[in-house]
């Protein structure tokens, strides 16, 4: 039975402005990992999260006041695109104009939370925030082409940070955890940000389409290797289970042709799911 568009457009506002999903997903894999070694905690947890939720806000606010002004450093590429759940905040509440100030706001205040933790873990927790907002900016105001696929990269970079804040130690299992879902979160760019950005109808569409299937193939595909491997617990092998998102948003995708919808809320809500097999995977590994 085929999703209303009505739902997957709500599911993509809710995702991106309410549930925080580009960094929330990671940190629940990285507080999986953290809690399979015995170190979790839950008001860090949430002290983190709070801070990235922060981040994550920033950009948002900054994402929308770029597309407002139009700005753009590198001539001839354009800002994000306006899509479900933008403006972060309606303009009868907040208006547009406003939205950089909301923006500095959200981003003083999570250096609040990145200094605490600095000076609890030392200066490393510093670059990994300066990478984060620099991915941000790359994201809203990118100097270089296709410099918003940067945002890819959050899943690692999280899972690494958050495991590093909980232990002092950088581990690889936690970076490596975080490569499915460099995959999936690049398949969700590329979707609104590549494959709907001209006229879908064109010849062309069916090329492009192959490589976003490429890109969620890589997904499942990292993960499979990973455990051949035995870089990652067996366990997230469940992640195979959200193997039927895909396949639905391929079809979607195929039939809508010129709605970006379906496709870029079914991959955010791949991503979603394949984030929360993965924790579990490591929880059931404890």
């Amino acid at each position: 039975m085929p999703v209303p568009r009505s739902l997957l457009k709500s599911w993509l506002g809710l995702s991106r402005t309410r549930l925080f999903v580009a960094v929330t997903v990671p940190s629940v894999l990285g507080g999986a990992i953290v809690a399979r070694d015995g170190s979790f905690s839950i008001s860090t947890f949430l002290l983190i999260l709070t801070g990235l939720v922060l981040v994550e806000s920033s950009n948002l606010f900054f994402g929308d006041w770029t597309a407002r002004e139009g700005k753009s450093l590198l001539p001839g590429s354009n800002p994000p695109p306006t899509i479900e759940g933008s403006p972060m905040i309606a303009e009868r509440i907040l208006h547009s104009k406003h939205t950089l100030r909301a923006s500095m706001l959200c981003l003083l205040s999570a250096a609040g939370v990145l200094v605490y933790f600095a000076l609890m873990r030392g200066w490393p927790v510093l670059l990994l925030g300066f990478l984060a907002v620099l991915i941000g900016f790359f994201y809203a105001l990118s100097p270089i082409k296709n410099g918003f696929f940067s945002t890819a990269l959050i899943p690692p970079l999280l899972t690494l940070s958050i495991v590093f804040v909980f232990t002092g130690r950088f581990a690889l299992v936690a970076f490596l955890a975080g490569l499915p879902l460099l995959f999936s979160s690049a398949g969700v760019i590329y979707t609104y940000r590549v494959l709907y950005a001209h006229q879908a109808n064109t010849g062309s569409f069916s090329a492009r389409l192959r490589l976003l299937v490429l890109l969620y193939c890589l997904t499942f595909l990292s993960v499979i290797l990973l455990d051949v491997f035995g870089l990652l617990p067996a366990t997230t092998a469940l992640v195979l289970l959200a193997l039927p998102i895909m396949f639905y948003l391929v079809a979607k995708s195929e039939k809508e042709r010129l709605d970006y919808v379906p496709a870029t809320s079914l991959g955010v809500l791949l991503h979603t799911v394949t984030g929360l097999l993965l924790a579990l995977g490591f929880i059931l590994n404890w």
